[in-house]
Order: structure tokens, then C-alpha cells, then sequence
């Protein structure tokens, strides 16, 4: 759900792959491949905005899982009880470099969406949400932008092409909340986009985090996936669900979360990524205990591009499970994105994924601070994957780098910050220590500090 730190991108994927050697150790075979029904077809449709106004609850109150007391604990490695999963590593201290100026080669920027552009979708139906993650994907001569629950689609040159659609409505969910009879939707979280080059085909995929009858989380996730029928991604789209709660139920493999450590419980997936080669689309993810308190391992979802390409009734979903590099739980792996004419073939195809290990990617953890290596993957026969029994293959190692820093936090800039200011408002404007944040919250909780 929160904004990361990215300490690198797909480009240096290029850097390293000539590093890994082909005899690289056997490759782990991954798991089996589950076939998901059409959730059906969907487009981005304009809706009314609602009116500029205060209404509580602003914020998505944490829901805790019906029948179970407190909140849901999602533990992040390294943010506060120091699950970061990687082992000790060995690592240089070196100063942070100069923040960069200004992009040179900018030639074109346009406003895209914003904080106000997805509160006011579907008619206000929507909640206020911060940080602002952000998809983007562009090809064929469309841009395609979802920031936290809303999407749209822009020409190239800015001109903005549909209306601002809430990803609720659009991947088929109730709205996030009905504001006139309170009811609480399912929660779609940390939307990615990907264009597929191969085909001419837009990739969009978020969380969902589905809820019970009072809003509460009932356990159950989901990947969904939207593919553009062509390559108009103003046109239709088809949807597919895939069930990720991981824990023996619709399909899934049990991979052994819990509600309290003890107690068998849901998994989830947080923060996907997204990729692919000439074969296939990867979606990555940081497995976690939903309700409990333990991180269990990065994982990948395969998916055939030809097949998406075609949105056929039923497609098949290869799940890369529990990845590791040297003996520890990989975390936040991000798959290369490969242009045109540029995948691998090696191996019957092979698409090449990466994590740092300077720091537990997120923006409030306790990193190391600096490193001097990089957890590389590779997942091999990713040709199989047009076949009705994929074989793909898993292979990693840690190789060594030019020494890399975890980067300073970004200088707020100057002018007005209403939200954060009302958020850390503890004034006795309403009651002792009640300020302008007690307005966010339904029913009003403890204040917590905002940064």
C-alpha cells in the first residue's frame, strides 16, 4: 500500500545480466498453473464528480477480520518490529551523492491525476488516501495513469482522452463507500500498469482486499487483471480475478500464514510490480500474514502475453512461489520490462528480476543504508508458458555491484500542505488532543503522527 523506495530500475538489469553465467545453479521447477474464468469485459467510463466537500470518514478506518478484536497487522520487514528478511550483508559506508537537478532531456509534461481527481470519482463514492502510488504505462500513441483508486487515459501529448474513472467501478466492485447509506466496499489497493509492446495491449492490475457485509476484511485477496481487447485502451477491456490469498482456499496453496503466529489465517500479497518479456506478463508481490505478523517471501504470477493478448474465457496463471536468494525471503523483486526485439532467448526465454538489499524498501524503514550487492533472479522457459503445462524454472544469486545509497528523503516543497497539517493537528479543537485530523475518522482513533 505505501510508497517504496525503487533503489533501482529495469535498465540495470541489462548492467548485470551478462554477470549470471548459463550453468547457473539447477532450477527450482515452480508450482502448478490454475486456470481463472473471465470476470467478464469492463471500460473506462466517465462518471460525475462529487462536490467539494468534508465528509466523514475521509480515511478507510482499518478494518480488523470479522470476529477477531484489534487491527490488522500487516508487518513490514524493517518498519518497526524488524522483520526486514534479508540476512546481515556486508556493506560500505559512503556518503549520499548530490540530488540531481532538473531533467535535461525533458521535452513534454502534462498534469496528470491527482489527490482531487480521485476523492471526487464516482460521484465522491471514494475516500481521501495518501501516499500517491502510481501506475503509468505508455504505447501506441496512449497514456495510460491510475494513482491509488482512480484511472484515465491521455494521449501521448497530454490531451486527456476519457474521464477519471474509480478502479472500484471499473474492475466491477461496489464503490469504496457509499456515502449515502455508509456501506464500506472491497479495497483496491497499489495499482500497476504495463504496455505489452508484443501485442499492443495495456496491462492494468491492482490488490483487492475484499470485505464482509460490515466492511470488515473477510480474508480473501485478489489479483485482478484488466487486458485492453486491442491496443485502444479507450475501448473494452476483460478482467480476471485471481484468488491470492494463499492459504488452501479457491484454488490457492497453503503457504502457512497465520491470524496470530499460531493460528492458521489468509496470506496477502502487497506492493505488485510488474513486467514482462516476448512470452510472458509477471506480476510480483511481498507476501505477508493479512491478520498475523509474520513476512513469508516475494512471489510471482505468470501469465502468458499471447493468452492475455486474446482474452479467451478462461486463462492460465502460473504461480512462482517463495522466492529466496542465498538462503533469505526475497523482497520487493522487480521484473525487467524488455523492449521490442530486446527479451532473452536464452533457455527457451528467460526474464531477469532484481531486489536491493540496502535498505527494506519502504520510505520509513531502518535500511542499511548502502550495499555493494543485488539479488538477481532469473525464470527460465517462459516459453512454456503458451503451452497447457508450463514449466518455467527459478534460479538466483546475489552478485556483487558498484556501491549504491539508499537516497535522502524528498524536501516537501513550499506552499501549503492542508492535509498533512489538519492530520497533525492535535489541538483541543474539538476535545482534549481532538484537532482538525479527529474530522478524518469514523469512529474517531488515537492520533498517530502523519509525516
Amino acid at each position: 500500500m505505501r510508497r517504496r523506495l525503487s533503489a533501482f530500475g529495469a535498465a540495470l538489469i541489462l548492467a548485470v545480466v551478462a554477470l549470471i553465467p548459463a550453468t547457473a545453479s539447477a532450477a527450482a521447477p515452480a508450482s502448478g498453473t490454475r486456470l481463472i474464468a473471465s470476470g467478464g469485459t469492463t471500460s473506462i467510463r466517465s462518471t460525475p464528480l462529487g462536490e467539494d466537500e468534508l465528509l466523514q470518514p475521509e480515511l478507510r478506518a482499518r478494518r480488523a477480520h470479522q470476529g477477531e478484536a484489534g487491527e490488522v497487522n500487516r508487518a513490514r520487514p524493517g518498519f518497526k518490529n524488524g522483520k526486514f528478511p534479508k540476512n546481515p550483508l556486508d556493506a560500505p559506508t559512503v556518503p549520499s551523492s548530490a540530488l540531481a537537478d532538473s531533467n535535461p532531456e525533458l521535452a513534454l509534461s502534462f498534469d496528470g491525476l491527482n489527490h482531487r481527481s480521485q476523492r471526487l470519482a464516482n460521484g465522491g463514492n471514494q475516500f481521501s488516501l495518501e501516499p500517491p502510488d502510481q501506475a503509468l504505462c505508455v504505447g501506441n500513441g496512449f497514456t495510460v495513469e491510475a494513482v491509488n483508486s482512480v484511472l484515465r487515459v491521455w494521449s501521448t501529448a497530454g490531451t486527456a482522452l476519457t474521464g477519471v474513472q474509480d478502479l472500484n467501478t471499473f474492475f466491477g466492485y461496489p464503490a469504496a463507500i457509499n456515502r449515502t447509506t455508509g456501506a464500506i466496499g472491497p479495497n483496491v489497493i497499489d495499482p500497476i500498469c504495463y504496455y505489452d509492446p508484443d501485442n499492443s495491449r495495456f496491462v492494468v492490475a491492482i490488490t483487492t482486499l475484499h470485505v464482509d457485509a460490515d466492511g470488515n476484511y473477510n480474508g480473501k485477496n485478489t489479483i485482478d487483471v484488466a487486458v485492453s481487447n486491442t491496443g485502444d485502451p479507450t475501448g473494452a477491456w476483460t478482467i480476471y480475478y485471481v484468488p491470492a490469498q494463499n492459504d488452501g482456499t479457491d484454488g490457492t496453496p497453503n503457504h502457512g500464514c497465520t491470524l496470530d503466529g499460531t493460528t492458521p489465517g489468509p496470506c496477502f500479497q502487497d506492493y505488485p510490480h510488474i513486467g514482462g518479456d516476448k512470452n510472458g506478463v509477471y506480476i510480483t508481490t511481498n507476501e505477508y500474514d493479512l491478520f498475523g505478523p509474520s513476512y513469508k517471501a516475494a512471489q510471482v504470477f505468470a501469465f502468458s502475453k499471447a493468452q492475455l493478448a486474446s482474452h479467451p474465457a478462461s486463462i492460465g496463471v502460473t504461480l512462482v512461489e517463495n522466492l529466496n536468494v542465498d538462503g533469505s525471503p526475497g523482497f520487493t523483486v522487480w521484473p525487467a520490462i524488455s523492449p521490442l526485439g530486446q527479451a532473452s532467448a536464452e533457455r527457451n526465454g528467460t526474464e531477469y528480476l532484481l531486489s536491493t538489499i540496502a535498505g527494506d524498501g519502504s520510505e520509513t524503514g531502518n535500511p542499511t543504508g548502502t550495499a555493494r550487492r543485488i539479488g538477481v533472479w532469473a525464470l527460465t522457459n517462459t516459453k512454456s508458458l503458451d503451452s497447457a503445462s508450463p514449466s518455467l524454472g527459478i534460479t538466483s544469486r546475489l552478485i556483487n555491484s558498484d556501491t549504491y545509497v539508499y537516497p535522502p528523503k524528498s524536501d516537501q516543497k513550499p506552499g501549503d500542505i492542508p492535509l498533512g497539517d489538519c492530520l497533525n493537528d492535535t489541538s483541543d479543537l474539538f476535545g482534549p488532543g481532538l484537532g482538525c485530523w479527529w474530522l478524518f475518522l469514523d469512529p474517531p482513533t488515537t492520533w498517530q503522527p502523519e509525516a
